[in-house]
């Protein structure tokens, strides 16, 4: 892929191990892509009423997602081991060589599914899904290692940590 190149539906977006991605989508919806990720983009549709949908089929590492537009868009990352969903939010999905599925909610309500069963996340929450043949388990909040993951793959991290009292600011 290239600078401003555009992506189509079975598009294979695929970072190494020195580089990063940002994908823009027309509505606002931002996917950050860490370094060493793999994913395909399997779905993208607007509905009659302009509310945007897209799925991501991801393979491997992480996908930082937000919204800065004024419509929510409906986006599902789909792994092995299940499927997770935002709805104009900030949520960061990581799949780990084990196939495991952690999900970081920073801002807004995510959620993480399976047939196995369904979680939700609030603002500073994480969850995760062990393979396909487990349910989702909350973790409680998200770790200090995850909040330097978000800073380093996406810049409206730190405000967003701060509005949702991830992270506070001490006075001058």
């Amino acid at each position: 892929a290239s600078i401003g190149q555009t992506l189509f539906i079975e598009n294979q977006v695929l970072t190494e191990s020195d580089a990063k991605a940002v994908i823009e989508y027309l509505d606002g919806l931002l996917v950050h892509v860490a370094p060493k990720t793999l994913f395909t983009i399997t779905e993208l549709k607007q509905a009659e009423d302009h509310t945007f949908w897209a799925t991501i089929r991801l393979l491997a590492g992480q996908l930082f997602i937000s919204h800065d537009g004024a419509q929510s868009p409906q986006i599902r990352i789909e792994t092995d081991a299940g499927i997770a969903g935002v709805r104009g939010t900030m949520m960061s999905v990581k799949v780990t060589l084990s196939g495991r599925v952690i999900v970081t909610c920073l801002a807004g309500t995510c959620a993480l599914e399976n047939e196995h069963g369904l979680i939700v996340l609030e603002a500073g929450q994480q969850a995760e899904i062990l393979n396909a043949a487990t349910p989702p388990v909350f973790l409680g909040l998200i770790a200090d290692y995850q909040l330097n993951e978000w800073f380093a793959n996406h810049p409206d991290a730190l405000l967003a940590a701060l509005n949702s009292g991830l992270i506070v600011q001490l006075p001058e």
